[in-house]
């Protein structure tokens, strides 16, 4: 009788121990699976036809191009240790200028699109040389009505082959920000974040510069600062990214899969 009793005490706790987990467990299998907003429309989508100060486009009957783009993907595809939601390369012509930009847009859910980035791509993997002195922040045109001063990151490159044009790179992201989850309880948005790593989709754009051409250099690139990012900012938001996201350009480290 006496053990009877002794037992009862901590066979009581541990069943209230376990009911109390069975609580828990139920309150946060009942939190939605992602607290983060998915994109509106698929980055695939991307519009052929982009208007800022000056209309940019994409041929898309260029077989050539459009093959070019297709290999290049497939080879930074083997670099990086990740499969991403959408990983898209294309070029835009300026329709009043002699001038094209190629852009590549990388979404992943768990925000692993930021190991596609220009040092690592570029000089990391393929040697490439930067140009230092030449790197800074450029601050989009559009940027006035937003909560945060979106600041782009420039580099300039030189491939190993030296005849080889000087390509300038823009480098930024946009992490998707957490639902308003009012609804939800504390427990329930930190088990949320905890389980995931916010959504992000990376941006690169490049402009090629020929080495006879290095002194229009500034000229083009104020062309694609003040008209093609913002526009390319401008359509992302308004049609494909969540209402909610932050825009910055720093990087993340991160290993190689050779």
């Amino acid at each position: 009788m006496n053990i009877a009793r002794m037992l009862c005490v901590p066979l009581g706790l541990l069943l209230l121990l376990w009911a109390g987990q069975e609580v828990l467990v139920h309150h946060l299998q009942s939190a939605p699976t992602s607290l983060y907003p998915p994109l509106k429309e698929s980055l695939d989508r991307l519009t052929p036809q982009l208007k800022g100060t000056h209309e940019w486009k994409w041929d898309t009957a260029d077989a050539r191009r459009i093959e070019a783009c297709e290999k290049s993907r497939a080879g930074q595809l083997k670099l990086i240790d990740f499969i991403p939601e959408t990983f898209l390369l294309r070029y835009y012509d300026c329709v009043s200028q002699p001038l094209s930009v190629s852009v590549s847009l990388v979404h992943s859910e768990k925000g692993l699109d930021r190991r596609h980035h220009p040092e690592i791509c570029l000089a990391d993997v393929q040697g490439w040389r930067e140009e230092p002195e030449s790197r800074r922040l450029v601050t989009l045109a559009t940027a006035a009505g937003t909560l945060e001063t979106p600041q782009l990151q420039r580099f300039r490159f030189r491939a190993r082959d030296l005849s080889q044009p000087v390509y300038t790179v823009y480098y930024w992201h946009y992490t998707v920000k957490a639902h308003d989850a009012q609804e939800l309880s504390a427990l329930q948005v930190f088990n949320g974040l905890f389980k995931q790593a916010p959504p992000s989709v990376s941006v690169q754009v490049w402009l090629a510069i020929p080495l006879d051409q290095l002194d229009r250099r500034p000229e083009r690139e104020s062309l694609v600062e003040s008209s093609f990012l913002p526009a390319l900012d401008r359509e992302l938001r308004e049609r494909h990214l969540p209402a909610k996201v932050r825009m910055q350009s720093d990087r993340i480290v991160m290993g190689l899969n050779r």
